[in-house]
């Protein structure tokens, strides 16, 4: 069949349809036809509009003073609009964006006399967002095993050079 998996469009209510008609015909005659189509609309402003018909319709105020057309056929008409915005201006999009939280890590490990590296007791500080703007200093101790690094560089340098007698073995 043809139209299978496509949407169906015959289950949207008639009268939402028609509402949501007029409330855009009047915009139309108010603002121009497809005027929310060349710019767009900054996202919350739509939103705003969606949400002042939806809370005057929960505050029992069924009509729009200026039009008379039913507040939800407003609030579906801006909501369509909405969703026009967003699907094709991006740009618009001037919602809250929460910072993503972000790590620093400073790694800062101790050096022996002898140029050694010893991993038993490196410090581990990162800063975390909180708050917005505030950040917040954390450090923790990082102990890798011992014996990866417990190496005898002479021995395997003489190793690797083909000399893998013991110095004592002479």
């Amino acid at each position: 069949m043809k139209s299978e998996g496509k949407p169906k469009l015959s289950l949207v209510p008639k009268s939402a349809i028609w509402g949501a008609a007029e409330a855009l015909t009047y915009g139309m005659q108010k603002h121009g036809k497809y005027s929310f189509k060349e710019n767009g609309f900054p996202y919350t402003d739509m939103a705003d509009k969606v949400l002042r018909h939806m809370t005057e319709w929960l505050d029992g105020n069924d009509f729009d003073k200026e039009t008379g057309f039913h507040q939800l056929h407003h609030a579906i008409a801006d909501l369509a609009i909405l969703i026009d915005v967003v699907h094709n201006n991006p740009q618009q999009d001037d919602r809250f964006k929460k910072k993503k939280e972000s790590y620093t890590l400073t790694y800062t490990p101790n050096i022996l006399k002898d140029d050694s590296f010893l991993p038993s007791s490196n410090l581990i500080t990162y800063e975390s967002p909180v708050e917005g703007f505030k950040h917040t200093t954390h450090s923790i101790e990082y102990k890798p095993q011992q014996s990866f690094y417990n190496l005898d560089i002479d021995k395997m340098l003489k190793n690797i050079n083909g000399n893998n007698k013991d110095d004592n073995s002479k």
